[in-house]
């Protein structure tokens, strides 16, 4: 009861901060181009493309050992881990700067990408916050802080572009300050709350490091499949039909909320429920229950939006809705790995996720440059979602073979009765 009870505060306070950017849409697109929403697309990707690097999955290292470590420890991973983070954001920053120097152009403007590393910086510090909320049972608190997040970044977005009359550097201005400001919070909250100690420890350091450096290759492949689209659509087709992208490619992620919604629920209950063996069926069965239910979700969504997109944007929008099929399942497919990679989590088996996804975001590289040139813009999305499928089935049978769980159970359950 307790993870359905989670999971209703987490989908519910989740619906509120994606509702809030979606009612913003119109916004946007009165303000902004096409062209222009492209732009904005771009420098997205870049601040989505550091956090594998950066962030050391800070939030699932925290949620692995949260019930087999004591709270002096907990705060030791945070404090460790953060001085990880420091060191890699001063890395990344000296390697922006000589990028710059060599006068080798990244796509934006130098200013912007120096910001990026900064964005990314805060991003990690509320992720660990936000973990520690997950996993000390508090599901509103989590919320809150998220929309609040939202909040802050679409009241600044509004002043800079209608009172200050700025473009897309406006919603760029607008995430930096908001992550600041929630950076700064959560980073208070963790020392009140005795959850960050900075005192050195080598084995911390290692065991961190051990854990997360195989699972760069898994972010940074999803990251390439999430993203790489974009980029080839602007180069091989051209901003005006990335903006028309971008939209569709927002609606289809609506898939996202319903999924890390759950997840957000169900992981700290998942690593705890798997110390007995006698709760694998019981994981089972709402893996099951989630599956079903996010498939309908998937098809309704894609039904929707064919009326939703032109309702919410201007005409020359019209066309996004193409392409919101594919994406909607492409992450339905995506939620389907995310659930049963965290079998190898436990079993501290994280390579193979970064081979797996590897090869899926290589095939999705090959599959965005064929099928673009074969059907258009639609293409792209056609690719993600292959890429993803490849994903799950790849991270399955592994996960089965290493980790096997009674995902047959209802046919024992059929021969017992039969017999």
């Amino acid at each position: 009861m307790k993870l359905i009870k989670a999971s209703i505060i987490y989908v519910s306070t989740s619906l509120i901060n994606t509702a809030l950017p979606f009612l913003f849409l119109p916004f946007l697109t009165k303000y902004l181009t096409p062209a222009e929403y492209g732009i904005l697309s771009v420098f997205q990707l870049f601040i989505a493309f550091l956090p594998p690097f950066m962030n050391f999955n800070i939030n699932l290292n925290i949620s692995r050992k949260f019930y087999s470590s004591d709270k002096k420890a907990i705060a030791l991973l945070i404090g460790n881990t953060f001085i990880l983070i420091f060191i890699t954001f001063i890395l990344i920053s000296l390697l922006f700067l000589t990028l710059h120097t060599l006068k080798l152009s990244l796509g934006i403007p130098f200013f912007w990408l120096m910001l990026v590393p900064i964005i990314s910086f805060s991003g990690a510090v509320n992720m660990a916050q936000l973990s520690i909320f997950r996993n000390t049972n508090q599901p509103m608190k989590y919320g809150i802080f998220e929309i609040l997040k939202t909040i802050l970044t679409i009241s600044i977005t509004i002043y800079l572009i209608v009172c200050l009359h700025f473009n897309w550097e406006g919603r760029a201005y607008a995430s930096l300050i908001a992550n600041l400001v929630l950076a700064l919070l959560s980073f208070i909250l963790l020392i009140k709350n005795g959850y960050i100690s900075f005192q050195y420890d080598k084995k911390i350091l290692i065991d961190t490091l051990k854990f997360a450096i195989p699972m760069i290759p898994f972010s940074l492949g999803a990251f390439i499949i999430n993203y790489s689209d974009r980029l080839f659509i602007e180069k091989m087709v051209n901003s005006t039909e990335l903006g028309l992208y971008s939209v569709g490619y927002s609606f289809g992620m609506i898939i996202m909320l319903f999924s890390n919604s759950f997840i957000k629920a169900w992981s700290p209950w998942f690593f705890k429920a798997l110390t007995n063996e006698k709760n694998k069926p019981t994981i089972v069965k709402y893996t099951y229950l989630f599956v079903l239910l996010l498939f309908f979700i998937a098809l309704g969504i894609s039904t929707t939006s064919k009326w939703l997109i032109p309702f919410m944007t201007n005409s020359t929008y019209s066309k996004a809705s193409s392409f919101v099929s594919w994406i909607s399942m492409g992450y339905f497919m995506q939620a389907l790995y995310n659930m049963v990679y965290q079998y190898l989590v436990v079993l501290n088996k994280t390579k193979i996720l970064g081979i797996i996804t590897i090869f899926a975001s290589i095939l999705n590289l090959v599959l965005n440059y064929f099928l673009i040139k074969l059907n258009g813009t639609i293409g792209a999305a056609q690719s993600t979602f292959i890429a993803f499928t490849v994903i799950f089935l790849g991270i399955f049978y592994y996960t089965n073979k290493n980790y096997p769980m009674p995902w047959l159970f209802f046919l024992k359950t059929t021969n017992k009765l039969n017999n």
